[in-house]
């Protein structure tokens, strides 16, 4: 084994979440795609469908196509992220509303 490997300099810890961010601008249709599910009428939007509706924001001049994400599954990752942190939200609501009527 080389010499030095195990020195706080070379380790590798604490590196989680350095990448890159979707844009906010991004994240602002995301969201608009997202709760546009709870419209009457309207279907469930997949990642792949958030993607397409991106582009076509980028086409229309809404966006810069650079700052739309490349991958499907990055927009599923903030799908399953979003919609955890809407239902930790919503039961955080429920509680204080139902423990005001005790």
């Amino acid at each position: 084994m080389k010499s030095g490997w195990a020195l706080r300099e070379k380790q590798k810890f604490g590196k989680k979440g350095s990448g890159k961010r979707i844009p906010k601008e991004v994240v602002k249709l995301l969201k608009g795609y997202f709760h546009s599910e709870n419209t009457p009428g309207k279907s469930h939007l997949s990642a792949e469908d958030m993607i397409r509706e991106l582009h076509m924001a980028a086409e229309m001049g809404h966006l810069a196509k650079e700052k739309i994400p490349q991958k499907v599954d990055i927009i599923r990752g903030w799908i399953s992220r979003y919609s955890t942190h809407i239902k930790v939200e919503a039961a955080k609501k429920a509680l204080t509303t139902s423990g005001n009527f005790q």
